[in-house]
């Protein structure tokens, strides 16, 4: 299976992905074809389909976490996708992307879970909404998170962030 061009169904300016013409769309296997048509991710390198989130290991070192469209996140759905995180990361620290654009909400034992640690060094979360703000400002004001932890609105400032190794680590 390669790369795959997938049809925008409502882009979203602050992706790179928009820019270059391929934008995840709101089906589950979506994300995965769209980390492969960016070229972040190929068939022999780790991406795990979890329904509702998809975990991919770009080839930059780079952890990209994405939730689909309207997901409300539970207490399981963040312990798979921590799992996931630390199974793709084989014992190492990355950097993690974590896209949340559209979620609906992030349950209290969720938050919990995302207060543990983890193979993340470093999260930058991803949104494009007012609401998307809102639940990321609860999730870092009310949890204490084990590593430098950011919100941001486009995609290029999040990921300078995660390159850049000084992290204040505030919302």
């Amino acid at each position: 299976m390669g790369a795959e061009v997938v049809t925008p169904e409502e882009p979203h300016p602050s992706h790179s992905a928009y820019d270059k013409g391929v934008v995840p769309t709101r089906r589950a296997a979506q994300p995965i074809r769209w980390l492969q048509a960016l070229g972040l991710a190929s068939d022999a390198e780790a991406v795990n389909d979890l329904g509702p989130a998809t975990v991919a290991l770009d080839r930059n070192g780079l952890v990209r976490l994405h939730w689909a469209n309207g997901t409300k996140i539970t207490e399981s759905a963040a312990r798979e996708a921590v799992a996931a995180v630390n199974h793709i990361c084989a014992g190492q620290r990355h950097p993690m992307l974590v896209d949340m654009t559209g979620t609906a909400s992030v349950t209290r034992p969720a938050r919990a879970v995302f207060a543990e640690p983890s193979a993340a060094s470093t999260i930058a979360l991803l949104g494009g909404s007012a609401v998307d703000r809102v639940i990321a400002n609860f999730i870092l004001g009310v949890s204490t998170v084990p590593v430098p932890t950011r919100f941001f609105t486009v995609e290029a400032e999040a990921l300078a962030w995660l390159r850049d190794g000084r992290h204040d680590g505030g919302p």
